[in-house]
């Protein structure tokens, strides 16, 4: 890791985000996205790429889980800058990887998820 992603300022670039499935921290990761790419709009970033060939567009992947009755869920979903509706994988259609995947056997090193996931992309 690199620290807090709330301290997290980036000018441009895609990003992909996958934050602890705790609300309150999925909730302000939104919060902070929704501030960085109101102030890369503000520069003149465009959505989509910017002008061709400068580079200068932000975005996030985002990886939470489905769950629609929290905050941060209806933010993203509801968000100016998502681009189409969250792509839905249900809990058994995917695996999760341990943090500690390097340390177990390869038998080991996936466990069923205990959730669905939501992919999100903002820009």
């Amino acid at each position: 890791s690199a620290g807090s992603f709330l301290d997290f300022a980036p000018a441009r670039g895609s990003y992909e985000a996958n934050p602890i499935f705790v609300p309150e921290t999925c909730s302000a990761m939104v919060d902070h996205m929704e501030r960085l790419l109101e102030n890369a709009e503000r520069r003149g970033c465009k959505k989509g790429g910017g002008d061709k060939g400068s580079g200068d567009a932000l975005s996030f992947a985002v990886v939470v889980p489905h769950w629609e009755q929290c905050r941060f869920y209806s933010a993203l979903c509801r968000s100016r800058f998502a681009r189409g509706a969250p792509i839905h994988v249900a809990a058994d259609d995917h695996v999760y990887v341990d943090g500690a995947q390097h340390t177990r056997p390869m038998a080991e090193r996936e466990r069923p998820s205990s959730y669905a996931t939501s992919i999100a992309v903002l820009q």
